[in-house]
């Protein structure tokens, strides 16, 4: 709150200093105020267009605020200024599910591996996305991709159980379906 109101302070002396602008948006985000936040960054980007922190910042006020769409905009603009980097399109990811687009947070985040193959929050996002869509094998794989970078990767681990037990109750679904069957078979033969 006092480094709030210092950064305040100083905007008002001197509004065209775009890093006191990040370091009060910053700020305003640690103190999850999300309409403070897109309204500053929002002031940042008018005069200084193409900073990828800012827009990311945009992007995940805009996100706390469910507005999914601007957030989309704001990780896509930010990936294309930092293409190098895997954080904006994990951070573009979450928004596309959200607006069902799973297709497209999937390539999103198969760019962001791509780009940093050691980035284990991109393999989990990959992960985690290819589970949400049912493509378990894959997932599986993904996730002992991460094991490979990280062995004691607990999330990982957790992930490959579920994922093992999951496919275990389905493939057991049939075989009890028929045991209920002719339990009840036999009943209705006793009455």
């Amino acid at each position: 709150e006092k480094a709030l109101e210092l950064i305040e302070r100083l905007l008002k002396k001197r509004t065209d200093l775009v890093p006191l602008l990040i370091l009060k948006a910053n700020a305003e985000m640690r103190l999850d105020r999300s309409e403070d936040v897109i309204a500053t960054t929002t002031l940042a980007l008018n005069a200084s267009p193409d900073i990828a922190e800012v827009l990311s910042l945009r992007g995940a006020a805009h996100e706390r605020l469910g507005n999914n769409e601007a957030a989309i905009s704001d990780f896509q603009r930010n990936s294309e200024l930092a293409p190098l980097d895997s954080a904006p399109l994990i951070n573009l990811a979450e928004p596309l599910t959200r607006l069902h687009r799973p297709e497209e947070a999937l390539a999103a985040l198969q760019q962001a591996v791509k780009i940093q193959p050691s980035d284990i929050r991109a393999h989990r996002s990959l992960a985690d996305q290819l589970s949400l869509m049912g493509k378990t094998n894959q997932a599986k794989d993904e996730y002992h991709r991460i094991l490979q970078l990280a062995p004691l990767d607990a999330n990982a681990i957790a992930s490959l159980i579920l994922l093992q037990t999951i496919e275990e109750n389905a493939l057991l679904k049939p075989m009890l379906e028929t045991a209920l069957l002719k339990s009840q078979r036999e009943l209705e033969d006793q009455a």
